[in-house]
């Protein structure tokens, strides 16, 4: 019966180094600062608040001649790229001579207009490169000249730009903030000070005498809606106004109870994928064969485990001190451990699901609750309780220098007990006629089976004492044995 009610189990200590490890090495890995190109832009062009492939909303115009730098791309046709005067923004890949050499990754039929039904007029091969000469207007052909001198018609589907890898990916940056809170960091702040709180803006657009900076991957909570992305407007180098982007929608995670005051704390940045960057490092591992990715995918999993059973083991040992407080008598302590546990995984797990798991809150409150089942199944409180509390905290000092002295049987009873169970006897295998299709029917036999035996159970009085002041108190408990003793 000897247990140290300060320490975790060794386990748990292995459990919380390894979370911690991963945590940090998450937390690690920081994006390189690079210089960016600067292109020319070969023909006038729209440039958007998201996406150029799917259009949307227009924020400014460059014109052929143009240069802008070439920050990032998304996918493969968007480009992000920023202006000196007129803003930053999102245009389609073919304004630049530079991404125009494609690279087939799939073989393509070849048509003579941008129509499949005129038929083919040849195919281009895997690996074949060829030069964009002109796109559809709805954006899903192309017009392309190969390196044999063939011109005609293919899908998008089968090209990508030779350089395309070259650009680095968009890099989300999704924090969440609660809209009073936001609000109050960024009224009055100059452009220099609020890029280092957010961050770079997804889009600028400026005009004469003001500018808007829209956030795209912000996640705004405002009277409990959720809405995704934040305009700042500024005048005189100054936020003086914001909107929020689209309607907004319900979400039923921030009605739960505190949800709203874990949201007014300053920390959701940290969680942002701008400093969590383990995600570009596993892709590059998995991309070695699928071998690796399986074990990408194994690995995902056991963080995600690890991650939301950081609030559980949180849970263990906040409810594990109240032993120390003296003031408290043994049954309010073991009352109380039953509250506090739950208690802190409650608001614990709010908090990681708020920041970390909202784009599916749902299913990371599975995986919460899931955790909290498994490791309460192995360090149960009631187990704890006893061990510690009846048999270790006198509940006169309130001390945990209570040791075992002795056992005396006060009480014993015979009983008999009856199990039963089902014992296979075999299988029987048919074959049949379902509406004309041969079938295979197995059936399997079972008979029913019990025994009767007797026990035993034995009522003892565990005697303890207080090291400190003396003071004796016993446990009962039940043992069960087999046969008439």
């Amino acid at each position: 019966m000897q247990h140290n009610p300060g320490r975790f189990n060794n386990s748990k200590y292995f459990y919380l180094l390894i979370s911690g490890l991963l945590i940090s090495f998450a937390f690690s890995q920081k994006a390189n600062s690079q210089e960016y190109p600067v292109w020319k832009v070969i023909e006038d062009s729209p440039v958007f608040l998201t996406s150029a492939i799917e259009g949307g909303t227009k924020i400014f115009s460059l014109n052929k001649g143009d240069e802008v730098k070439v920050l990032a791309r998304d996918g493969t046709w968007d480009i992000l790229v920023s202006h000196p005067v007129k803003g930053k923004g999102w245009v389609r890949f073919s304004v630049f001579n530079e991404l125009r050499t494609l690279v087939y990754t799939d073989s393509a039929d070849l048509y003579k207009r941008a129509d499949f039904r005129d038929g083919t007029i040849g195919k281009v091969q895997m690996n074949d490169t060829a030069v964009l000469l002109e796109e559809s207007e709805n954006h899903a052909m192309f017009r392309i000249r190969t390196a044999r001198g063939a011109e005609g018609w293919t899908y998008r589907s089968a090209p990508r730009p030779a350089t395309i890898d070259n650009l680095p990916d968009k890099t989300d940056d999704n924090r969440i903030y609660r809209y009073d809170k936001i609000v109050n960091i960024v009224y009055g702040l100059s452009d220099s000070l609020i890029m280092p709180l957010l961050g770079e803006p997804t889009s600028v657009f400026n005009s004469e005498g003001s500018k808007v900076w829209f956030y795209e991957d912000f996640l705004i909570v405002k009277d409990k809606m959720h809405y995704s992305g934040i305009y700042l407007l500024f005048k005189d180098n100054q936020v003086v106004g914001d909107s929020l982007r689209g309607k907004g929608q319900k979400a039923w995670i921030e009605r739960l109870p505190l949800a709203s005051w874990i949201r007014g704390f300053s920390f959701p940045h940290y969680f942002s994928a701008r400093n969590i960057s383990l995600e570009p490092f596993f892709d590059k591992i998995a991309e070695l064969g699928r071998v690796f990715s399986w074990i990408v995918t194994i690995v995902k999993f056991l963080i995600l485990i690890l991650l939301f059973s950081i609030p559980v083991l949180i849970a263990q040992y906040a409810f594990r001190q109240l032993i120390y407080i003296r003031l408290l008598p043994n049954m309010a302590v073991k009352i109380l451990n039953y509250l506090v546990y739950y208690s802190v995984f409650y608001i614990a797990g709010l908090v990681v699901i708020l920041n970390i798991g909202i784009q599916s809150p749902f299913f990371f409150t599975l995986i919460a609750i899931g955790s909290l089942y498994f490791i309460t199944k192995y360090y149960k409180i009631s187990t704890f309780n006893k061990k510690v509390i009846d048999y270790k905290r006198c509940n006169k000092c309130r001390t945990g220098k209570g040791v075992y002295q002795s056992a005396e049987i006060i009480d014993k009873k015979h009983k008999t007990v009856t199990n039963t169970w089902n014992q296979f006897m075999g299988s029987k295998t048919s074959y049949e006629h379902v509406g004309g299709t041969p079938v295979t029917v197995k059936t399997n036999y079972y008979q029913a089976r019990s025994n009767t035996y007797d026990v035993t159970v034995f009522t003892y009085h565990d005697h303890c004492m207080c090291l400190g002041c003396s003071h004796r108190w016993f446990v009962t408990r039940e043992q069960t044995k087999p046969g008439k003793l």
